[in-house]
């Protein structure tokens, strides 16, 4: 069965917060199955509840309080990372924002690179409330830890 690397990044929330002024960091890698009943069905709900983050995003965009990534699975010769990407704004469907992962697998991309993420790419999200600290989504991040 082939596997995917899924690449989990709580570091994002640290980089998000630092504004992206962090030294790069080697991320976790975590290997799993392609077809993750857990993962799919975590990235069902994340879809699911979409539409959530698109209205707080198009409400708090200007708001430095508020931090958003999300996470998309990049392809490069057969070979899948799964990475998170901290939004800095969105067009229409489209998503633009910088890499808060350093590639383990993938070459075409470095940590900090600017991503552009269509909406049918996304595969889970994450919105953070400096704050309140306060994280919604990160339903796979959710998935892995149950896994520890």
């Amino acid at each position: 069965m082939r596997k995917t690397t899924f690449l989990l990044l709580l570091i994002c929330l640290v980089t998000l917060s630092c504004k992206h002024k962090t030294n790069q960091a080697i991320d976790p890698i975590i290997n799993a199955e392609a077809n993750d009943k857990e993962l799919e069905k975590a990235k069902t709900e994340a879809l699911k509840r979409f539409d959530y983050f698109i209205e707080s995003l198009k409400k708090h965009a200007a708001d430095t309080a508020y931090m958003y990534s999300l996470k998309i699975d990049f392809v490069e010769n057969d070979q899948h990372e799964h990475m998170w990407v901290n939004i800095t704004k969105m067009e229409n469907d489209t998503f633009v924002g910088i890499l808060g992962n350093e590639p383990q697998i993938i070459k075409n991309y470095k940590f900090g690179d600017k991503v552009i993420i269509k909406k049918e790419q996304v595969e889970d999200w994450i919105l953070y409330n400096s704050i309140t600290k306060k994280m919604e989504g990160g339903y796979s991040i959710e998935v892995f830890q149950n896994r520890e």
